[in-house]
């Protein structure tokens, strides 16, 4: 038997929290955003003090997680009648599409998602969470500016936070070929932001973290402007959402 958590509604009320925030922040996006201003400098705090912040957020990340999908399967069951099996698969399927939902949502002012947020603010034990739980399109959602997070992370001088993201992407295939392109760019020819907090130094430093010894990719310095960049990750997402709907 499904059952819902008690006093969380439905899975749309969950994801629906965003709407009432006059920043458009999701629920991760409002606990991100709490363990980052505990930690505002990173240079002043004891590591010892984040890491027991960032436990506590994952384990609240992890309660909405489940809360998310055990409401979606609770919906699915009451819009029966199913047979055993039809209601395993249903189910199966809403609780997915509930979670991805958590992860993909992306606050009002950049629209950072989520991971966005942790890699913005160095929170690394949460960002390896997200993204052990991201499939290639959500790896491969940008800001508004056609940010991915991998940038986000190099801008914010946040090598282990970009060293993060690397070995995911490694392992979902995205570092090769057209994708490798965009996820590799370098922005410091036409981003003073990127440029000025020395972004490819900290993406040439995180690429050393994952390949020590030597065989990384090359970090490609093809694109002009911002609007070539935006362009080809739009692109790429574009690709990457019409094989899964294929797959599904």
């Amino acid at each position: 038997m499904v059952h819902a958590p008690q006093g969380l509604g439905s899975a749309s009320r969950l994801l629906g929290l965003q709407d009432g925030h006059p920043r458009r922040w999701g629920i991760l996006h409002m606990l991100l955003q709490e363990a980052a201003q505990l930690h505002p400098v990173r240079s002043a705090e004891e590591p010892e003090d984040l890491r027991r912040t960032e436990q506590r957020v994952v384990a609240a990340m992890e309660a909405v997680w489940e809360a998310a999908g055990k409401l979606a399967e609770a919906e699915t069951a009451a819009r029966g009648p199913w047979g055993a099996e039809g209601l395993e698969v249903e189910a199966a399927r809403a609780a997915g599409e509930a979670r991805r939902a958590l992860l993909a949502q992306q606050e009002g002012d950049w629209s950072d998602t989520p991971a966005h947020v942790c890699a913005r603010h160095h929170l690394n034990g949460a960002l390896a969470w997200l993204l052990e739980r991201s499939d290639e399109a959500l790896m491969m959602t940008p800001t508004k500016a056609g940010w991915l997070v991998l940038m986000t992370a190099c801008r914010a001088a946040n090598p282990d936070g970009a060293a993060v993201y690397l070995r995911r992407a490694s392992g979902l295939g995205l570092l090769t070929g057209g994708y490798g392109q965009v996820v590799l760019a370098d922005l410091s020819p036409f981003n003073h932001y990127y440029a000025d907090n020395s972004g490819r130094e900290h993406l040439d430093t995180a690429l050393r973290q994952v390949w020590p010894y030597g065989g990384c990719p090359a970090v490609f310095e093809g694109f002009q402007d911002a609007e070539q960049l935006k362009r080809r990750v739009a692109d790429s997402l574009a690709e990457l959402l019409g094989s899964m709907a294929l797959a599904a």
